[in-house]
C-alpha cells in the first residue's frame, strides 16, 4: 500500500533523514533504499538504481507501494545508522558529493561515492578506504550518467483479454521496458482473468524523454509451455511531456493512458486457440506514467 502523509513523516522524523544520505546539496530526500533503511534525493536514487537490486531497492516514498516489514524497518535504521556503518572510516580528502547536480563533475563524484560505499563497503570498519574508478564512457550496462531521470508506471488494470487458453480465461502478466534499453520489469500474474487489476509500480532508468518509447507487453502465463503474447502497446515519452505541460503538470504528478489498444499475438502455436481468437481484439491496457527529472543532461556521444 501507499504511505499515508502521516507515515511519510514518520520517516522523515528518524534521525538523520532530514537530508540525504550521500550527497550535500538542498534537494530534499524523497526516495528510499529498502535494503538499507536510509532515504536520498533524486539524484542519489539514480546511482542506486543502477547498482541493482541486489545491492540497494529502491522504493519512492510517495508513489510506490510498500509492505510492513519494509516501512518497519525504514522506522528502526535511518541516515544516521546507516552511515554510522557505512561511512565509519572515511578517510581525509575523501568528501560527501557537495555541489550543483547539473555539472558532470558533481554526478561522477555522486557516482563515485555511491559506489564506493554501497557496494565495495569502502568506508566500513576495516574497509580499504578507497573510492572505486569512474565508470569508463561507453560502458553501458549500469553507467549512472546516462540516466536522466526515471519513469514510474503505475500499471492499473486490463480488459476484455483475449482468451489464449481453451478452458479459461488467460492468465495474463505485464512486462515493461524501454526500446532499446537493457531493462525490463513484470507485474503479478492474475490467474484466469479477462479484466485484471494489478496497481502495481514499475520504474525503469530514462536515458532521453524525448526519444524513448515505452513498450508494455501483456501475456498469458503458461504452466507447461512457453507464455503466450496476448499483445503490446507503445507509449513514447514525449506524449507524457506533452500531457504533463497541456495540464499545467510539475513532472511528477500522474498522466492516465486509458484503455490503451493491445496488438499483435496473432500467432499462437494453437491452430484452435488462433481460430477462436481471430479477428478478434486482443484486449486494452490502462496505465499511469509518472517521469522524476533527476537533474542530468543526456549524454549524446555515448
Amino acid at each position: 500500500r501507499l504511505l499515508s502523509d502521516a507515515e511519510v513523516d514518520a520517516v522523515f522524523a528518524v534521525p538523520g533523514n532530514e537530508v540525504c544520505a550521500d550527497c550535500l546539496t538542498a534537494a530534499a530526500p524523497a526516495w528510499a533504499s529498502v535494503t538499507h533503511g536510509c532515504v536520498f534525493c533524486s539524484h542519489a536514487a539514480g546511482v542506486h538504481r543502477s547498482l541493482g537490486t541486489h545491492i540497494s531497492r529502491v522504493l519512492s516514498l510517495t508513489m510506490d507501494k510498500w509492505e510492513k516489514a519494509e516501512y518497519e524497518k525504514m522506522l528502526a535504521t535511518g541516515n544516521q545508522v546507516v552511515n554510522a556503518e557505512l561511512e565509519c572510516s572515511v578517510p581525509e580528502g575523501v568528501c560527501k558529493p557537495d555541489g550543483d547536480p547539473q555539472e558532470a563533475e558533481f554526478r561522477e563524484s555522486l557516482s563515485k561515492y555511491i559506489r564506493s560505499k554501497y557496494e565495495k563497503k569502502s568506508f566500513v570498519k576495516g574497509g580499504c578506504g578507497e573510492l572505486v574508478p569512474a565508470i569508463p564512457r561507453g560502458d553501458s550496462a549500469v553507467a549512472t550518467l546516462e540516466f536522466c531521470g526515471i519513469l514510474v508506471i503505475n500499471v492499473r488494470s486490463a480488459r476484455q483479454l483475449v482468451r489464449l487458453d481453451l478452458t479459461s480465461e488467460s492468465d495474463p502478466y505485464v512486462v515493461a521496458e524501454i526500446l532499446g534499453g537493457k531493462q525490463s520489469f513484470r507485474t503479478k500474474k492474475v490467474k484466469n482473468c479477462a479484466n485484471p487489476v494489478w496497481n502495481e509500480a514499475l520504474m525503469l532508468n530514462v536515458r532521453d524523454p524525448k526519444k524513448d518509447i515505452v513498450r508494455l507487453t501483456v501475456w498469458d502465463a503458461d504452466s507447461f509451455t512457453e507464455d503466450d503474447l496476448i499483445g503490446c502497446c507503445e507509449i513514447p515519452l514525449r506524449r507524457v511531456l506533452a500531457q504533463s505541460s497541456a495540464s499545467g503538470a510539475d513532472e511528477a504528478e500522474k498522466v492516465k493512458f486509458n484503455d490503451q489498444l493491445l496488438t499483435g499475438g496473432e500467432k499462437h502455436p494453437c491452430f484452435c486457440v488462433r481460430l477462436l481468437s481471430r479477428r478478434k481484439e486482443r484486449g486494452y491496457l490502462s496505465v499511469d506514467f509518472t517521469y522524476n527529472h533527476l537533474d542530468t543532461h543526456v549524454d549524446n556521444h555515448q
